[in-house]
């Protein structure tokens, strides 16, 4: 496998363009190609079942693509998926939940919140993954949010109230961090410091994945010498309300093509 052969993101939508962003800063000289399942948006409500279904198909168009790894941009399909297909494929399929815990566990905090969605909370994976290092994770799920950011919705006195609601048992519990584990949250971090919450708070898991990812091409010598980004934009919905939608979040969409349609 060669070293320029691109890198692989998917996310049931928009929302894994936080990913794309953190892993563009931390590697510049890569091609990406970008997969947004808009078509089954939201994932966080869908079985296991169906979550393969969607994963394998994503997958195996990547594979067509000869990518030299993938990045799982959704804490839904890390959660709950990632170790089911991880064998299947010849290149390395990395997630974002270890990265994460690992980042956390470094750090001296006695509380940790997590929002995510259903799927992600049912799965207790940050659970499993940050409580064996003594920090309690206090979890919500928040099944409303991702369609907030998929609508571009993301100053609206509804998305406050929404937020309140949510955020609530966990202040409550007087958490110490908040993992940010859906990665349509990030675009959500403005509107939840009008709350009061300062940028120090929110843990983001892209940038640890990021990071991660760096150090596997690194280590396994896959690092791009093309010296430029090089980036590709595939959904499986409409193409000009992804364009469209992407906007708010990446500067960088100029063409996007439909894919797995069916």
């Amino acid at each position: 496998m060669e070293n320029n052969n691109p890198i692989g993101v998917f996310d049931s939508g928009v929302g894994g363009l936080s990913v794309l962003k953190e892993l563009v800063r931390e590697l510049p000289n890569e091609k990406f190609i970008y997969f947004g399942d808009t078509l089954r948006v939201p994932y966080g409500d869908k079985s296991i079942d169906e979550l393969l279904i969607c994963t394998r198909r994503i997958l195996d168009f990547f594979k067509a693509k000869e990518v030299k790894s993938v990045i799982v941009a959704c804490n839904t399909c890390s959660a709950n998926t990632l170790k089911l297909v991880k064998d299947e494929y010849d290149f390395e399929i990395l997630g974002l939940i270890e990265p994460a815990a690992k980042y956390i566990s470094s750090f001296k905090t006695q509380k940790i919140g997590l929002i995510a969605t259903t799927a992600t909370v049912k799965s207790n994976a940050y659970k499993n993954a940050i409580e064996p290092f003594g920090i309690k994770v206090f979890q919500q799920n928040c099944p409303k949010l991702v369609k907030f950011v998929e609508n571009g919705e993301l100053e609206s006195e509804n998305l406050q109230k929404t937020l309140k609601e949510y955020l609530k048992p966990l202040l409550d519990e007087q958490i110490e961090h908040l993992i940010l584990g859906c990665t349509h949250y990030p675009f959500l971090v403005p509107a939840m410091k009008k709350l009061g919450l300062k940028d120090d708070f929110f843990i983001n898991p892209a940038v640890c994945l990021a990071i991660k990812t760096k150090e596997f091409l690194k280590q396994n010598k896959l690092l791009n010498n093309l010296r430029k980004t090089e980036l590709e934009f595939f959904v499986s919905g409409d193409t000009e309300d992804f364009k469209r939608n992407s906007k708010l979040f990446f500067d960088e969409v100029a063409e996007v093509k439909q894919v797995l349609t069916d």
